[in-house]
């Protein structure tokens, strides 16, 4: 009757309500389910590039290691060709040292030998003067000789 009718027709809004509210209850819930899957997604992109930067970090940190080793090893070859170098400069400067004794010690046997050559120049002209000498006396004695006659 007219009542079941006017009842039916007042719960058809509310039936249209109640199938709308379903219908955008299950439509959230999936939306909900879609977000919470990109959220797992994104949440398993995250965990890869943390693996992928933590990689590098251990790479980066390995190099860094490597790096300072070679440094050290550059550091302690500068730092025995630096004492090699001060050893070598010693050695250059007692070695001048040495040549200059030489050089000094060859500059006095040179002037010996010089002296030695003058000395005997010197001796030869003392010999041809006592020569001369000689000969100049006898000649003198001679002169003498022959004016006392």
């Amino acid at each position: 009757s007219d009542f079941q009718h006017a009842a039916m027709a007042a719960d058809l809004p509310l039936a249209d309500l109640v199938f709308t509210a379903e219908k955008e209850s299950a439509l959230l819930q999936l939306k909900r389910s879609w977000e919470r899957e990109e959220l797992v997604q994104l949440e398993l992109v995250l965990l890869d590039l943390e693996a992928v930067f933590a990689k590098y970090r251990r790479r980066l940190h390995e190099y860094d290691q490597q790096l300072t080793g070679m440094i050290a090893a550059k550091e302690e070859v500068v730092a025995k060709t630096h004492h090699d170098l001060a050893r070598a400069e010693v050695q250059a400067r007692v070695a001048e040292s040495k040549t200059q004794e030489r050089e000094l010690d060859m500059a006095e046997r040179d002037n010996v030998v010089s002296l030695d050559v003058k000395k005997e120049e010197l001796q030869v002209a003392i010999s041809r003067m006592e020569q001369r000498l000689e000969s100049l006396t006898k000649k003198y004695k001679q002169a003498q000789s022959a004016i006392k006659k």
